[in-house]
C-alpha cells in the first residue's frame, strides 16, 4: 500500500521541468513569511480600534491598488520577462512591511498598503505567465499545480506562525514577512541570474493566435463569473477570520490552525487530484469547484463547534483544489506565449477587482447580521457553476468550428495537387 501511494506521487509529479521547481522554490520561502494579509482585518479591530465596516474599507485600499499592480504586472512581462517581474515584486515589498507598522494615521497606513498592492499584486500574473512559459502546454495543470503546492505549503506557515506572533506583537508579523520576501528575492536572484541578458524563459508556443483579452468574447464572460467567484472565495480573508472569533470563540492561534487545515490538505492531496481528473474538461470542473466552495461557506453559518468549522473547511477546501488550478491552466490554454502576460494581467486584475469589493461588501453584511455572507456565498456559489457550463458549451461550439475551418483549408489546399496529378 505504501509502495502504490509513493509510486502514485512520483507519477503525479515527475515530468515538471526543474525550472518549474525553482520557481516554486522561490515562492515557498516568500510565502513562508505571508502572516500580515490574513491577519490584517483583526489588526485594524484590535491595534487601531477601528469599526470592522471601516477596517473593510482600509483593506480594500491594498485590493485596489492591486489592480494597478496586475496590470503593470502583466504588461512588464512582455517588456522585460516574468521571472524579472516576479523578483522585483518580492524585492519592493520589503520597505513596505517595514513602514507598515510605524505609520502614525491611518492616512498614511492606506498609502503604505496601496504601495504594497501595487508591488505585490504586480507578481502574481507574473508568476503564473512564468509557470506556465516554463512547461509544454500538456504541463500547464501540472505545473500550475507544483506552484500552488509551493504557495500553499508557504501559507500553512505563514499565519500558524503569525497567529502566535500575534498574541505576543502584532507589530512583529511586518518585520518577520518583510524577512522572507527579502530571502525569496535573494533565493531567486541566486538560482535565475536575473543580471544576465540571455532569455530567462524557454517560451513555447500553445496557439498561433495573437488576439488581445478583451476582444476574446469567452475570456470577457470567463472574466465576468470569476470575479463573481473571487467576490465569494475573498471573504475567506475579509470576513471568515471575524466570524471564527465572534461565533466559534476561537483566538489567534487557532484561526492561523484553521487556514493550515485548508492548505495542508492541498499540499497533500492536490497533486494526485490533478494526476485523476486531467482528462475532465477544465470549465466543468471550475463549475463543480466553485459549487462546493459555496457550500462549504455556507455552512460556516450552522455551526459553532471546532469540529464543524474543520469539515466547512474541507468541502471548500475541495472545492478550491478543482477550481483554481484548472482556472489559472485554461487562461494559459487561450493564449500564446506573446499574449501570454497580457492575459495573465487581465485574469489577475479581475480578481485583485474581486479583492477590492469582498471586504467592503462581506464587512457590511456582517455589520447587519453576522451570517448574511455566508448565505450570499451559498446563493452566489449555486448560480455561477451554470454559467461556467454554459461557457463549456459555448467553447465547444468554438473548438468544433476550428476544426471545420482548419478541415476546409487543408481540403482546399489538397485539391489544386489532386487536379496536377
Amino acid at each position: 500500500m505504501l509502495r502504490k501511494t509513493i509510486q502514485a506521487y512520483r507519477e503525479a509529479f515527475a515530468g515538471v521541468p526543474g525550472a518549474v521547481w525553482m520557481l516554486a522554490g522561490v515562492m515557498l520561502v516568500s510565502r513562508s513569511g505571508m502572516m500580515v494579509l490574513p491577519f490584517l482585518t483583526l489588526y485594524l479591530t484590535q491595534e487601531w480600534e477601528l469599526s470592522v465596516e471601516r477596517a473593510g474599507w482600509v483593506v480594500a485600499t491594498w485590493s485596489a491598488a492591486g489592480i494597478v499592480g496586475t496590470y503593470c504586472g502583466g504588461w512588464l512581462c512582455g517588456r522585460i520577462g516574468a521571472i524579472r517581474v516576479v523578483l522585483l515584486s518580492l524585492l519592493l515589498s520589503v520597505p513596505g512591511f517595514l513602514v507598515m507598522p510605524h505609520c502614525p494615521n491611518i492616512l498614511l497606513l492606506c498609502v503604505a498598503l496601496a504601495y504594497q498592492g501595487v508591488v505585490m499584486e504586480a507578481g502574481r500574473p507574473a508568476c503564473q505567465t512564468a509557470a506556465t512559459l516554463l512547461c509544454p502546454p500538456e504541463m500547464h495543470a501540472k505545473s500550475l499545480a507544483v506552484l500552488r503546492l509551493a504557495l500553499n505549503l508557504g501559507f500553512t506557515v505563514g499565519p500558524t506562525i503569525g497567529g502566535i506572533l500575534a498574541q505576543i506583537d502584532f507589530h512583529l508579523l511586518f518585520y518577520v514577512n518583510a524577512a522572507f520576501m527579502l530571502m525569496g528575492a535573494a533565493i531567486g536572484a541566486y538560482c535565475f541570474q536575473p543580471w544576465r541578458k540571455a532569455p530567462l524563459l524557454s517560451e513555447t508556443e500553445t496557439t498561433s493566435t495573437d488576439t488581445k483579452p478583451l476582444r476574446d468574447k469567452l475570456f470577457v464572460g470567463y472574466l465576468a463569473l470569476q470575479f463573481f467567484a473571487g467576490l465569494m472565495f475573498f471573504q475567506l480573508l475579509a470576513t471568515m477570520p471575524l466570524t471564527w472569533r465572534d461565533r466559534y470563540g476561537f483566538d489567534e492561534p487557532l484561526i492561523g490552525a484553521m487556514f493550515a487545515i485548508n492548505t495542508i490538505v492541498i499540499v497533500t492531496l492536490e497533486m494526485l487530484l490533478i494526476r485523476a481528473i486531467n482528462h475532465i474538461a477544465p470549465l466543468r470542473l471550475i463549475a463543480v469547484g466553485t459549487g462546493l466552495v459555496g457550500i462549504g461557506f455556507g455552512m460556516t453559518a450552522l455551526g459553532t463547534s471546532l469540529p464543524w468549522a474543520v469539515v466547512a473547511v474541507l468541502v471548500w477546501t475541495a472545492g478550491e483544489m478543482l477550481a483554481a488550478p484548472y482556472g489559472v491552466a485554461l487562461v494559459a490554454q487561450r493564449s500564446s506565449s506573446r499574449n501570454r502576460g497580457a492575459y495573465m494581467g487581465y485574469f489577475a486584475m479581475c480578481f485583485s477587482a474581486a479583492n477590492v469589493a469582498a471586504p467592503i461588501i462581506g464587512t457590511t453584511l456582517y455589520g447587519i447580521h453576522p451570517d448574511l455572507p455566508w448565505w450570499s456565498c451559498f446563493v452566489v456559489g449555486s448560480i455561477l457553476p451554470f454559467g461556467f457550463l454554459r461557457l463549456l458549451s459555448a467553447q465547444t461550439r468554438e473548438q468544433q468550428q476550428q476544426r471545420e475551418t482548419h478541415e476546409r483549408s487543408i481540403g482546399i489546399a489538397a485539391a489544386p495537387t489532386e487536379a496536377v496529378a
